[in-house]
């Protein structure tokens, strides 16, 4: 199993480095692009989030991968408002556009692109977790 950590200011200019992060953690498996893609739509998706909405002075991304199956585990761990998106009902896509209330999409796309996701409040801190077989 491959353990890494890092820890980043909540800017949008920091998404590069989780991107390089979690690639690098990757870089001696055989990842499809297609799962690659998903990976960085929810990475994306989650880190633009806590940035914009959780007022946390620090976002630390944990990443690790096991075998059997092949499979990377990302956790967001921000020191910023207590939050759990989880417990927000996803938006219904069924309405018509001008029908649509503001945001909630965004949840359904991790949804949509990952295995399994999970959220903890542990010593004051969010802790958002994402599985992906890869």
């Amino acid at each position: 199993m491959i353990n890494n950590e890092l820890v980043v200011e909540p800017t949008n200019e920091n998404l590069e480095k989780i991107f390089s992060f979690v690639g690098d953690t990757l870089k001696e498996f055989d990842i499809s692009s297609k799962y690659k893609f998903q990976l960085e739509l929810a990475i994306e998706e989650i880190f633009v989030n806590i940035v914009s909405y959780s007022n946390a002075k620090s976002i630390k991304v944990t990443s690790n991968v096991s075998e059997n199956p092949l499979m990377i585990t990302i956790r967001f761990i921000d020191d910023g408002v207590q939050f759990n998106p989880l417990e927000k009902e996803d938006a219904d896509v069924h309405l018509d556009l001008d029908e649509k209330p503001i945001g909630g999409l965004g949840l359904i796309l991790v949804k949509n692109n990952v295995n399994e996701i999970s959220y903890e409040y542990i010593d004051n801190k969010n802790a958002l977790t994402i599985k992906k077989t890869l």
